[in-house]
This record gives C-alpha cells, structure tokens and sequence, in this order.
C-alpha cells in the first residue's frame, strides 16, 4: 500500500463513507488501469490527487476499489480510466478524459461545463461534470419514507423520460409530451397496465416454464447445498471461484470476434458440487469435448440443465439428472447446457 491509501473492498460500488475514510469501488472489465482523482472545486482543471489504483492489490474480477483514508462526504472526484482504443469492439479508452462514477449518488457542474467537451481532443477536466461523495444517513429526506413494499409484489419498470410520452400515441398534450408533466400525467397508466396485471390462465400455459424456475430454485434453496455465506457478498463469491476456460475442445477457448461458443467448469466455496456449463449460440449443432469429472467427485457428469428440450426433459431435479458416459455432448442450436458432479462426500450425505 502506497500513497497513504489502503486496499478497499469491491463492495458497495461507488463511493462509501466511513468514520475515517471512503471506500471506492468501480467496475471496468476492459480497464489496464484506473487512476481516482481528487478535486479542490468544480471549476478546477487540474485534479489536487492521484490515486493510482495498482492491478494487484485494487482490483477484484472485473472491480476496481481503494480505500483513501481521512476522506470525507463533500470530496469532489472522478476516474481517468487507461484501456484499449478500438471502436469496432465498442472500446473507447482515452487517457485524457474525465469521467463520472456511473455509481456516484451526486454531482458537481462547473460553471463552463460543455458535454461536448467528451468527446473532443484533449484534456476536458475543466468543463466536466464530477463526481461527489455523499453521506446517504446525513441526507435530508423532508419527511419521506420507504414504501416498505416486498419486492416480491414489485415490478420495476425503467423507461426513458422523454421517450415514454413524445409520440402522439401516448395521448397527452402536444405542450407536455417528453416532460416530467407529461409523464405525471401517465402515472395511472404505470400503475394499471398488462405489466401490473397478472393473468392465471397464464400459469398453465407455461407450466414448462414454471417448472423450470421451480427446480432452479430448489437447487439454490436445498439445506443440502450450502452456497450462502453471511460474509459472502456476489462480487466476493465470484472472486473466489475457482472457473476453468473452455471452448469445444477442453482447455482451448476461442475468444475471437466471430466465436459462437463457450464452455466453462465452475468450483465454487461451498457448492459442494462441479458444474460445468456449454453454451452454442450458433445455429448449428456443435460438438463439446467434456472435461474429466475431478477426483474429489463421485460417478459420471450429469446433466441437469438443456435448454433445447422440450418440458420436462429440459431440467432435472439437481440430484437425479441423467449420466453422460460419453468423452463429448451436442449441443443443439442457441442452448445451454448445465451438467453437475457432486463431492464424494455430499453424495454419502444424500444417501443418508
């Protein structure tokens, strides 16, 4: 650790204050490096810090984080991000910009702020809006509370401000269209619609479905499979499992542009089990070579999961899918297929 900073965690994503410093985290997959920088006001066009974020100790997976101790809610800040130049692969990578924390909770306009700016030559810090640390607890929410609302009686609908009532279709005034009026004026409408709507006759329809859904997530809440960890969070379970590369052929994943297939074998703390997954996104069959089941686990590869059979032969109970004696599996066209091998041991449990 250099520069007076610390490691930092990966989670929460943006920035987190705390009694004595802030924690920030960022994702960049594509990054070959990340430099956070401090700013003594909006209008300033040179960055009074930098914190160069070492590939070693401040990345995680694809997240990038450090801890800056003595920092504090009100600190002015932004990323300059180093990667690749390539726009054909929708990488755009300039050193010279300053960007946004895409997870920031505020932020800091300069008097010559010009969007413009972005995507022309050279430096832009001056006229470039920045980020700002918040201290979500010292906010002052006027009274308003949580809806308190179970997710599970919720749906989420994202739309796009302007775009939600600026055609004529939407049946609002000329004046309003593409307005937070306009928008008010359509909130029956989000509020009773065929999203909100649930129809019964659906469930038998796609009971398929339905069951596909109700096996996956007895899978994840059997007592038996022990992937939950209070001190576990996603990024922190992702970072410590254990993923082997593959592509038709064992060991040799084709990373390229035109590539329609990927396999990979998943170790993970506490599963419990190996499971490998296929994926052919061509549209043809295509051939998978499968990998040795480890010598931790018991008995063939099984399949568990394929996505291109019909109900109910797309998916199993994880304990009792189907054995695959064979060195290769065919993947039909645009499927996935999930096969499981349990641990010696979990299997002597089961039989209990």
């Amino acid at each position: 650790m250099t520069d007076d900073i610390e490691t930092g965690s990966s989670f929460p994503l943006g920035a987190a204050a705390a009694e004595d410093g802030v924690n920030f985290s960022v994702f960049s997959k594509n990054a070959s490096k990340v430099e956070l920088l401090f700013f003594d006001s909006a209008d300033a066009g040179r960055p009074s810090r930098v914190v160069a974020l070492d590939r070693q100790q401040h990345r995680t997976y694809h997240y990038w984080h450090v801890f800056v101790p003595r920092a504090k809610p009100g600190q002015i800040y932004a990323y300059r991000v180093l990667g690749p130049l390539d726009p054909g692969r929708g990488l755009r990578f300039d050193p010279q910009k300053v960007l946004l924390d895409p997870y920031g909770r505020a932020v800091s306009v300069p008097a010559g702020y010009d969007r413009n700016a972005a995507s022309r030559p050279g430096d832009n810090a001056a006229r470039a809006m920045k980020s700002v640390v918040a201290a979500p607890s010292g906010y002052n929410w006027e009274g308003d509370r949580p809806l308190r609302h179970p997710y599970a009686r919720t749906v989420i609908y994202e739309m796009h401000l302007a775009g939600f009532t600026r055609h004529p279709s939407s049946g609002v005034a000329a004046r309003k269209r593409g307005t937070y009026a306009g928008l008010i004026e359509k909130i029956p409408y989000c509020q009773d619609n065929e999203i909100s709507w649930f129809d019964w006759s659906l469930v038998e329809k796609h009971a398929g479905l339905r069951r596909f859904v109700k096996l996956v997530l007895a899978c994840r809440l059997d007592s038996r499979r022990d992937t939950t960890d209070g001190g576990l969070t996603l990024t922190e379970f992702l970072s410590h499992t254990r993923l082997q590369w593959h592509g038709v052929r064992v060991n040799s994943p084709d990373w390229g542009p035109q590539s329609r297939s990927l396999a990979v074998t998943v170790r993970g703390p506490r599963l419990k089990a190996v499971l490998h997954l296929m994926l052919n996104a061509y549209w043809e069959p295509l051939e998978f070579e499968l990998p040795p089941t480890p010598p931790e686990c018991e008995g063939p590869w099984r399949r568990w999961v394929d996505t291109y059979l019909e109900a109910p032969e797309d998916i199993s109970e994880w304990l009792y899918g189907s054995p695959v004696t064979t060195a290769h599996y065919t993947l039909q066209p645009r499927s996935l297929v999930v096969l499981i091998v349990h641990e010696t041991q979990d299997i002597a449990a089961t039989a209990d």
